[in-house]
């Protein structure tokens, strides 16, 4: 969408037009959209341009990018670039355009704009492009937006024509540079690490000994080595196009590189906001309801998404487009460590812990967790006129036909998702471990569970294969549990896409006419066994695991270009996200490949501790996400869907639904909204314990051979430092809020809702009088 704040003249003569040449050399990410816009206001004001992109795939050449050969012809090449691999004879043109003096521009990532291997040919153009053509070599980068101010000794600088404030906001994060000699800095930014706390940090750059605010400069120009004129600047995150200095700034320094008079400071320049909605949208039930896609991995961690983690070992394009085109939510937590219970609440809005279940995971067979009488995001949605589907992993329960020895498949599954609000369902029952592994369609398989299996040596990775060859069980000796003759582990994740894509394309007319679809996709990946298909081995620089995710990325990427094909894509609100931290071998990843799933925080699957529960939470929605490209740091739960669902749809839960449920849809529909989230509790498998958080504070209750913790996460996101005993009276305020919601059984306002069950033994800190006596009367 194009905001034009005013059109003005063209500035440049025709006959005098200077070639602008973009390279984009990224791939399903946010420059593949802004930058076509910039070039498009380039050409109002007098350019002509052309926009390439040496990463695109073969079959989408399509799409009118051409090649790196059309550098020849320019008259200053503009790049924005990341993480690229090119052939020789691709980097050849790149190479020969700077040895020629020709000016230079580099916008946001440049600066680490290739990735090859080391021991590669051009291992060094990973640190010279940026060092040599750029004027600085890439270090590291920070976290959130970045305060921006120009430089004072730069302040009539012509690139400065039209800035407006003495500083501003930019969304994007502080790249930390080193400055060749010569560089002339115009604009300087300020911004925080993650958790805005000092530490040291190490990549394949260097060690980075970060602050909690730190400075650096954002903007300047440069004679490179080849004696190009050279303008830099880390400005470029999609919101900064939105932005009038931001925006200026870049245009003005592409006319300064090119030798021209910068556009006069009455000119104004337009600004866009790709794929936005108007700043801020009311919520009108009723109207042009979205599409929706829920998306859940299995023990993915918060860094195992390279939007999240800058220094992951493997690149995520698809993951980070969800985050680049709609909103980050940096403290999104599943509502527990472990599988089925955080499943229970995604779906329902309600923590299992109320529950029979209250700690640990279900196997393939019991029955069911849900209740058939109890609202899910499907039956809300089903409620409203949604076709609703579910592909992939279920993982609460289902009612197979006998018993292993009695089975009789020509009967149907029940107690499944199909009686849970779903009306179409294509998946397998619960983890590969836990047996009964066939490919469900409906309450049937095509090739039932015959066979018997164990878990096979996995050559590859510390875990185990779920493969043939199977076994009778009328051999001999056989044992294991039950496998369908065609079902293959690695299978899983281009079934499960198939399938969805296959349901989602009858859907599609229906979808524009005005009856949208609801579709649940948990995949299985990356929890064991990590079984990435051939075709993906050997990419990334993290092993088995990180071909594993990049392969998830790509079936995510199939989605996305699906949407886009159908033409449904602007109005499909998409979330993104995981069950529970990474599992215990990441430590093995950090040793061996420098990777850190869990983004830095402590712990991960089964724990109470963040690495155990805060996770990649990511929405995506064009058409009603106003401001996208955006963070959101304040607390929020997968319990929250179902309540913020319910408010796009315009309709108010009933008491007994979504009792621990609120609604996050004004974040998504302004940019500016402000929530306080009522506190959230996680509960950690290992020892059975529960944290609850209210703003930056967490505690850490008892368990039984461990003492209460007390954090601020805010000053202190890794939990090192105790502050039990400095802050007793914070203790005893978030000790009787846990003991509030717990006994009343619901976080929201309303009328309190039994709890499935009476006291357990798991709540240390209350003994079973004081939980009766504290019951709502």
């Amino acid at each position: 969408m194009i905001v034009a704040l005013a059109m003005g003249a063209v500035l440049l003569p025709a006959a005098e037009k200077p070639h602008a040449v973009i390279v984009v050399g990224t791939h399903h990410y946010t420059p593949q959209k802004t930058m076509p816009l910039f070039a498009a206001e380039l050409e109002r004001l007098g350019f002509e341009t052309t926009v390439i992109n040496p990463a695109w795939e073969a079959e989408k050449d399509s799409r009118g990018l051409p090649g790196l050969e059309a550098l020849e012809d320019a008259d200053v090449g503009i790049f924005f670039t990341r993480f690229m691999k090119l052939e020789d004879e691709q980097l050849g043109h790149i190479q020969s355009y700077l040895e020629s003096g020709k000016p230079v521009v580099g916008f946001r990532t440049s600066t680490h704009a290739f990735n090859y291997p080391e021991g590669h040919p051009q291992f060094e153009w990973n640190t010279t492009f940026g060092r040599d053509a750029l004027g600085t070599p890439y270090r590291i980068h920070l976290a959130g937006g970045t305060t921006v101010e120009p430089v004072a000794s730069a302040k009539e600088h012509p690139i400065l024509t039209g800035v407006t404030d003495a500083n501003w906001k930019s969304p994007g994060t502080l790249y930390l540079t080193d400055l060749q000699s010569g560089a002339v800095p115009i604009l300087q930014g300020t911004g925080s690490p993650k958790g805005k706390k000092a530490a040291v940090r190490t990549n394949a750059f260097g060690t980075h000994e970060l602050k909690p605010e730190m400075t650096d400069t954002i903007a300047w120009t440069w004679s490179n080595k080849w004696g190009g004129r050279t303008f830099t600047t880390s400005l470029g995150h999609a919101g900064d196009f939105a932005v009038p200095n931001s925006m200026r700034v870049m245009v003005n320094g592409v006319f300064w590189a090119a030798g021209q008079p910068v556009p006069d400071a009455a000119l104004e320049i337009q600004t866009f906001k790709p794929g936005a909605a108007p700043k801020k949208k009311e919520v009108e039930a009723k109207e042009a309801l979205p599409n929706i896609i829920v998306i859940y991995t299995d023990d993915q961690g918060y860094g195992d998404v390279s939007a999240l983690n800058p220094e992951a070992k493997f690149q995520t394009p698809n993951f980070d487009r969800l985050a680049n085109e709609g909103i980050a939510f940096t403290n999104g937590h599943s509502s527990d460590s472990v599988c089925t219970p955080s499943r229970y609440g995604l779906l329902t809005g309600r923590y299992c812990w109320r529950t029979l279940l209250k700690d640990g995971v279900f196997g393939a067979e019991r029955k069911g967790l849900i209740t058939d009488d109890r609202m899910t995001l499907a039956s809300l949605a089903k409620e409203q006129g949604y076709h609703t589907a579910m592909v992939g992993k279920w993982h609460l329960g289902m009612d197979f036909p006998g018993t292993p020895a009695t089975r009789d498949w020509s009967q149907p599954v029940r107690d499944m998702p199909l009686d849970k609000g779903f009306d179409y369902f294509y998946g397998i029952p619960a983890s590969l471990n836990y047996g009964i592994l066939a490919w469900f369609e409906g309450r049937h398989a095509a090739v039932p569970p015959t066979l018997l299996t164990g878990k096979k040596k996995n050559p590859r990775h510390s875990d185990y294969r779920i493969m043939p060859p199977y076994l009778d069980p009328e051999d001999e000796g056989a044992k294991g549990f039950e496998v369908a003759p065609d079902f293959i582990d690695n299978q899983c994740l281009t079934r499960f896409t198939d399938k969805a894509l296959e349901w989602m394309s009858g859907k599609v007319t229906e979808a524009k006419e005005g009856k949208p679809f609801f579709l649940y996709l948990p995949y299985t990946s990356p929890h064991y066994p990590v079984c990435p298909l051939p075709e993906f081995h050997g990419k990334g620089e993290a092993g088995p695991y990180g071909e594993f995710l990049i392969e998830t990325d790509y079936h995510v990427g199939r989605i996305l270009d699906f949407l886009e094909e159908s033409g449904v894509d602007e109005n499909t609100l998409i979330l993104f996200t995981s069950d529970n931290g990474p599992e215990r071998i990441w430590p093995e990843r950090i040793r061996d490949f420098g990777h850190d799933s869990r983004g830095g925080y402590r712990a991960g699957k089964r724990s109470y501790y963040e690495g155990g529960h805060r996770v990649p939470f990511l929405v995506r929605w064009p058409a009603g996400i106003a401001g996208p490209g955006r963070s959101y740091d304040g607390l929020v739960g997968q319990l929250d869907f179902l309540a913020t669902l319910a408010e796009l749809m315009g309709v108010q839960l009933p008491d007994d639904a979504g009792e621990d449920s609120q609604s996050f849809a004004r974040v998504l529909l302004d940019p500016n909204a402000e929530r306080t989230r009522v506190p959230l509790i996680n509960h950690g498998c290992a020892d059975a314990r529960y944290a609850i958080t209210d703003g930056p504070w967490k505690l850490i209750l008892p368990g039984e051979k461990t003492s209460m913790e007390l954090y601020n996460l805010a000053q202190d996101p890794d939990e090192s430092d105790n502050l039990v005993e400095a802050h007793p009276e914070r203790v005893r305020e978030l000790t009787d809020k846990i003991t509030q919601i717990i006994v009343n059984g619901r976080s929201t306002p309303g009328s309190p809702q039994p709890n499935d069950t009476g006291y357990w033994e798991d709540l240390t800190w209350l003994t079973e009088a004081e939980y009766k006596e504290l019951l709502p009367k």
